[in-house]
């Protein structure tokens, strides 16, 4: 994701299982927009750790709703650090984004 399309950010720390090793994970939600021929808005959700990053996005049929989707999507593509590990926010065993209700 452009840094110019990034909204909002939030860097978390993940520490694996059995490990006192910790590295930041970088959650980055983008500017909802569309595109040409496109009836819906999208809004991007970026997870990176290292040089390792995956994107998806969530749609919404507008701006408002395809930015509360992504937010809500967050938990769902933070699972697998939390499958192998601790994921906290300023200290907190919590990410501080809504449940997704999936």
């Amino acid at each position: 994701m452009r840094d110019e399309d990034v909204w909002a950010d939030r860097r978390l720390t993940f520490t694996p299982r059995g490990s006192a090793e910790q590295r930041s994970v970088w959650v980055r939600l983008g500017r909802p927009y569309t595109s040409p021929g496109m009836g819906s808005w999208k809004c991007d959700v970026e997870i990176q750790e290292g040089s390792e990053s995956h994107t998806t996005h969530a749609c919404g049929e507008d701006s408002m709703q395809a930015l509360q989707l992504a937010l809500r999507s967050i938990e769902t593509s933070l699972k697998p650090y939390e499958d192998e590990g601790t994921l906290t926010w300023l200290g907190a065993s919590k990410t501080g984004f809504p449940a997704s209700n999936v």
